[in-house]
């Protein structure tokens, strides 16, 4: 009776270990800078592309981690660039899609890891992105790098994984709203 005990409580345990996967909603918080002068009738179109080879951004950790994926929901370019065009807008831009002038946001690198044998104690979110600039002067590129280390007391929920997630693309797409280099090289060759 007390080994039928036993080997329940050792499943209870790794029943609790074991993380089920999660999906992600992407809405990144982005703001406008508060000074940005922009030259009247400045044009650009806006494309936002995801060289992601997978929406799995990582595994959450655990005993199963096989089975303790993370990844992102639908199509994440299209919501980020809804999130920019506005702004953009509001500091004067005009994003129209027949702009000789293009700029491509490229998610290149969207990561999640959790780290903890039975239990997580540590999460790191990691992004990556390349900006280009196209127009008949030539182009412009530049990259955006971000990473952020959480420890945690409980394996996050997925809203707290949401939130972590947004923050790091967030942290790394603001930037371009307010690289000068970008913007002049776009009012320069528009």
């Amino acid at each position: 009776m007390k080994k039928t005990i036993n080997v329940f409580l050792i499943f209870l345990f790794l029943t609790a270990c074991a993380l089920s996967p999660q999906t992600v909603k992407i809405d990144p918080d982005l703001k406008l800078p508060e000074e940005l002068s922009v030259i009247a009738n400045t044009r650009f179109s806006l494309s936002v592309t995801d060289k992601r080879k997978s929406p799995v951004l990582g595994q959450r950790g655990g005993v199963y981690k096989e089975t303790a994926i993370i990844k992102t929901e639908g199509d994440i370019t299209e919501k980020i660039r809804l999130n920019l065009i506005p702004l953009f807008e509001k500091a004067g831009y005009n994003i129209d899609k027949s702009a000789a002038t293009r700029m491509n946001i490229v998610i290149v690198e969207l990561t999640y890891q959790g780290y903890g044998e039975h239990r997580i104690s540590e999460v790191e979110v990691t992004a990556k992105v390349s900006v280009t600039i196209t127009s008949t002067a030539g182009n412009i590129s530049k990259n955006f790098n971000a990473s952020h280390k959480q420890e945690v007391l409980n394996a996050p929920s997925e809203e707290k994984n949401a939130e972590l997630i947004n923050d790091i693309l967030s942290t790394v797409i603001q930037p371009v709203l307010n690289d000068k280099t970008l913007l002049d090289y776009i009012e320069r060759n528009q």
